[in-house]
């Protein structure tokens, strides 16, 4: 905004926004001493006269606002200047508020260039409004996603396809794992010890684990009771879910590994569902 007042000779100068509903959001003033500031604020027409200023389909310049603002019915306010020009903030279409400069220096009235200045700026301003929005409601989502994953009673695990590393887990799979730490071991290294067993009968280490080993073959699994154990014979039975992830080459780029405990439930009532995340748009990302 200051850049604006500079090259039009603008004293004062605000940026006023809108939410996605068209309710006034935030202001930001520049040029103003407090009091002037707290005047505007307070002036109990500004709420009116702003949506007038937002219906305008272009940019409006004015060699005398206090006359424009009577001229609609309104007192103005006793901070207002003479020579005034502001333009809606329009972002393909959306409307996110109004960009106002005012009281040019010389005391003449604003001229076309000074309109260009002003409508490129309001330009630029809105675009930046609506990315800074855009990445705030990403960040948000992302956030809530994440929270979900984390608080689920479902266990996730994402591993990396070249390595076979557990790149990230959520609080139940890492309660699963707990249950088979030992105290001499972090549990980032439970998986150099750990073996499974298939439901077909056959038993691997988990190095061996088809999550990494068939990665290349790009096997997907589902509903399947697996046996996980340690060598001084505790076990955990868990039904999994495996969804290989494929990076933008085509390649296998990780492994979304889903797992339910089974110990709280019999072998009658025990049935094979599909658990929580395995299609998630955001879990589902290559790890590099």
């Amino acid at each position: 905004m200051e850049s604006a007042q500079s090259l039009t000779g603008a004293r004062w100068g605000v940026i006023a926004t809108v939410d996605e509903q068209g309710t006034p959001q935030d202001f930001v003033f520049s040029g103003f001493t407090s009091e002037e500031q707290h005047e505007l604020y307070t002036w109990p027409h500004s709420a009116r006269l702003f949506e007038h200023f937002r219906s305008l389909p272009g940019p409006l310049r004015l060699d005398d606002l206090s006359s424009y603002v009577r001229a609609l019915g309104i007192e103005p306010a006793p901070a207002f200047a003479r020579t005034f020009q502001g333009t809606p903030m329009r972002h393909r279409g959306t409307d996110v508020g109004s960009f106002f400069l005012a009281d040019k220096a010389d005391g003449k009235a604003f001229t076309d260039e000074d309109e260009k200045v002003l409508t490129l700026f309001a330009s630029q301003a809105a675009s930046a409004i609506v990315n800074a929005r855009t990445h705030r409601d990403e960040r948000r989502a992302r956030a809530d996603l994440e929270a979900l994953v984390e608080t689920s009673p479902v266990g996730i695990v994402v591993f990396d396809a070249k390595s076979g590393r557990a790149v990230s887990s959520n609080r139940e799979a890492r309660r699963i794992g707990e249950s088979l730490q030992t105290p001499d071991r972090p549990h980032e290294r439970l998986l150099e010890v750990m073996s499974l067993r298939r439901a077909d009968g056959s038993e691997v280490s988990l190095s061996e684990f088809p999550i990494a080993q068939q990665l290349s073959a790009s096997e997907t699994v589902r509903a399947e009771e697996i046996v996980l154990s340690v060598p001084d014979g505790r076990s955990v039975r868990v039904l999994i879910n495996a969804t290989p992830i494929h990076g933008e080459d085509g390649t296998v780029a990780s492994v979304v590994v889903t797992m339910q405990h089974l110990a709280p439930h019999s072998q009658n009532d025990r049935r094979p569902t599909e658990c929580l995340g395995h299609n998630n748009p955001t879990i589902n990302q290559p790890h590099s």
